[in-house]
């Protein structure tokens, strides 16, 4: 990533074949009907004979007319000036645009109509987005049951009896794990969405796709009562989850590759994106040889940053509540962590979601929580506040998604923000950018203390939910220190405000968190080429009330530290 002195990112001119050869073949197409007139430039022809759709000279065949008589002279010289005013303002030649004729349709025929495609080509097919959604409940219910541990819960025998029962119960809160709702469930979601997505459908249409999968889901995939949150984590969830999929992807697939180069990145791009593979192959484009979108936003944008951190992370949890403190630890663990900035809010020139977005997953090598962390936060509308030519100032609005899981404390949740965007250059190579964003929790999770307690109590349930539902608002703000192009320093800070709407007992009782998330990361480059190493603290607060077993007010700290190689290629050429 390149910026000028205004802050502007400056995009790499390059002159691809593809680009050499459009270029020509627009040259071929200007010249030719002006060499194509008799086989010689300069042949003189008349209007009337001349077709519809070519460019001809606005002159006639020269003709000398009489000398006019002495009468004549007055008239005639001021038609000769007329004629000579007319000609000052002629064009030197007049453009006709072809226009196609109309096709008669035959009989028992309609005029065909021109298909729409999307920019990779792909016919829009609701047919095939259809089989795909479907596709994504038929898969979890065939290992629903075929799977011998998942058979014993018979929550795969459906029937229209199930179905019924089901929307006549309506909505209810489930008490599946964190890991199911808040991760398992937008991946599902994925599913869907994917399958509009990769079927010629935009962004909207795809939520839309999203929220119809998992609604049949839940009345007649399963036998479990329908639920509320499941719904709405795999449907938005699973937008923001599928677009950024579906835009990693489309920085693999070239379709312009060959022989081997193309297996590999078909195969690659179908190993991330099923249901985006599959339309790939059975409509022929994974093996047609045609070009890639003309827009370079909907391949590969011209800001792209990827930063791979690698190393070891540790920590402590202290609860404090009446009935005394809780100590957790965070034991010493590897982990690997990847965050793909996909272009910038700078560059956005386009109002389509997600031409912007960070993704963000972090892998840790400790039992029971592979997955830690994922994020993503793309946008959906911006608003330049000042010339961008000038310094760049703007508001975004943007669509979140959060899950995070750890020993200490677990969070997660969807909704959106609205982000206020600012840049500055301080010289040197250095440059400084800084937001802050409001934002609503549409549905949040966050983990219960009083779910551990009653887990202990003898003759309790066997197991409690062990988070509480909420919505809520929120903040965020945020700083970046960038020097040539490699980051220094990030400083983060996250305010979240949860208002129970259903509690880890089932009951919903009356209850609200207020979490807090400060986070300071540090990079010192390495003589090595793009590496770094990499310092961060997380400290975690939290501050929850309960009228419930007389527990009253919950607090926590959870400090996090990590120690991490960082590898930042920058733009590269990894996907081009």
């Amino acid at each position: 990533m390149v910026r000028d002195t205004k802050g502007i990112v400056v995009g790499r001119a390059r002159l691809s074949r593809r680009s050499r050869t459009l270029l020509g073949a627009m040259a071929l197409l200007l010249a030719a009907p002006l060499t194509a007139q008799d086989g010689s430039a300069g042949v003189v022809q008349s209007d009337r004979g001349a077709p519809a759709d070519t460019l001809t000279w606005a002159s006639s065949p020269r003709v000398v007319p009489p000398a006019p008589s002495d009468a004549e002279l007055p008239s005639r010289l001021a038609d000769s000036v007329a004629a000579a005013q007319a000609l000052r303002v002629a064009p030197l030649f007049t453009v006709r645009v072809p226009t196609a004729a109309p096709v008669a349709p035959r009989d028992g025929e309609s005029q065909e109509e021109e298909v729409w495609t999307d920019p990779w080509g792909q016919e829009k097919s609701f047919g095939l987005a259809l089989l795909g959604t479907l596709a994504g409940n038929i898969v979890p219910w065939a290992f629903n049951e075929l799977v011998p541990s998942r058979q014993e819960l018979k929550i795969s025998q459906i029937s229209p009896r199930s179905w019924g029962r089901n929307v006549r119960r309506g909505w209810q809160w489930d008490d599946n794990a964190f890991q199911v709702n808040f991760f398992a469930h937008p991946f599902q979601g994925n599913i869907y969405y994917n399958a509009a997505r990769s079927n010629g459908y935009n962004y909207w249409q795809g939520l839309g796709f999203a929220t119809f999968g998992s609604f049949t889901w839940e009345c007649c995939g399963e036998t479990h009562l329908m639920s509320l949150n499941d719904w709405v984590m795999t449907s938005l969830g699973g937008a923001a989850v599928g677009e950024a999929i579906y835009r990693t992807t489309s920085m693999i697939l070239d379709n312009t590759a060959r022989g081997n180069e193309r297996i590999v990145r078909e195969v690659a791009a179908g190993l991330l994106n099923p249901t985006r593979g599959f339309t790939r192959l059975v409509t022929g484009n994974a093996n047609r040889v045609y070009e890639n979108p003309a827009d370079r936003a909907d391949r590969d944008p011209e800001d792209l940053e990827l930063m791979i951190n690698s190393g070891v992370r540790w920590g402590n949890s202290y609860r404090e509540a009446r009935g005394g403190e809780i100590e957790d630890d965070l034991p010493l663990h590897g982990f690997i962590e990847a965050d793909l900035f996909y272009g910038t809010l700078a560059g956005l020139k386009r109002q389509r979601p997600f031409d912007f977005f960070r993704m963000g997953v972090q892998v840790n090598f400790i039992s029971g929580r592979p997955i830690g962390e994922l994020r993503v936060r793309g946008n959906l509308w911006h608003n330049n506040i000042s010339d961008p030519a000038e310094k760049v100032q703007k508001f975004v609005l943007t669509q979140d998604f959060e899950f995070n899981s750890n020993p200490t404390y677990e969070r997660g949740g969807t909704g959106v923000s609205l982000m206020y965007y600012r840049e500055h250059q301080l010289g040197g190579g250095n440059f400084l950018a800084w937001n802050v964003a409001p934002s609503w929790t549409l549905l949040g999770g966050v983990d219960a203390l009083p779910a551990k307690i009653l887990s202990e109590i003898e003759g309790a349930r066997e197991r409690y939910r062990e988070y509480d539902f909420g919505i809520g608002p929120g903040a965020t703000a945020g700083v970046n220190w960038v020097r040539k192009n490699r980051q220094l320093v990030s400083l983060r800070y996250e305010l979240r405000y949860l208002e129970v709407v259903n509690g880890s007992n089932g009951y919903g009782f009356d209850a609200h968190h207020t979490t807090q998330v400060f986070n300071v990361r540090g990079f010192v480059p390495l003589p090595f080429q793009n590496l770094s190493l990499g310092l961060d603290y997380e400290l975690f607060l939290r501050n929850s009330f309960y009228e419930f077993a007389d527990i009253g007010t919950v607090t926590q700290r959870a400090p996090i530290f990590h120690v991490c190689a960082s590898w930042n290629p920058g733009r590269g050429n990894w996907f081009d």
